[in-house]
């Protein structure tokens, strides 16, 4: 699912104008996403294995990709003038990076649940890096659409981040050292 709906990001934003350094990490995260989810199909998983939330989170990329394709070849027909086409790409890419929200909800609900089950230095690099694109985004002077998707993944991997650092405050109240 992470691998589907990132790989469309970086089509929507592609098509709504971003530069090839404003692609990168979205890029590098649809081509990892879409290896591990190669290795999870290898193991036998299943689209019947994504609980609810997640399988929403699916169909919703499905459906923007579908509206994108319908969009794309009205567009090739000469039936959608070229601004029209990019103002469709910028609402399909609010759509489709609005379902990180939705697939995040499992982690989120987990974390706060069992915060020592996170780790939270992967999620502080994560949240430096969306804030970082974020930040290029701003300095090359780009539509302010393509801030939804650094935007919207920076504060959700923040919140994972915060959840997760609970565990070491614990653990150091306790007197343990956090792994």
């Amino acid at each position: 699912m992470f691998a589907y709906g990132t790989a469309l990001v970086v089509v929507l934003e592609a098509a709504a104008g971003a530069s090839w350094p404003m692609l990168l990490l979205p890029a590098v995260c649809a081509a990892s996403s879409i290896f591990v989810a190669a290795l999870a199909f290898l193991r036998g998983a299943t689209l019947r294995d994504l609980d609810r939330a997640d399988f929403l989170a699916f169909v919703l990329d499905v459906g923007c990709t579908l509206a994108y394709l319908a969009v794309w070849a009205a567009r090739a027909g000469g039936l959608v003038r070229p601004d029209l086409f990019e103002l469709a790409a910028v609402l399909l890419l609010a759509g489709a990076a609005g379902t990180s929200i939705t697939s995040f909800i499992p982690i989120l609900r987990g974390t706060y649940r069992a915060p020592d089950q996170e780790r939270p230095w992967p999620w502080i690099v994560w949240t430096a890096a969306y804030g970082a694109l974020a930040l290029a985004t701003l300095m090359a002077s780009a539509p302010s659409a393509l801030l939804i998707y650094p935007g919207i993944n920076l504060l959700l991997h923040a919140l994972v981040a915060a959840l997760s650092v609970r565990r070491n405050v614990g653990a150091l109240a306790a007197g343990h050292v956090a792994g």
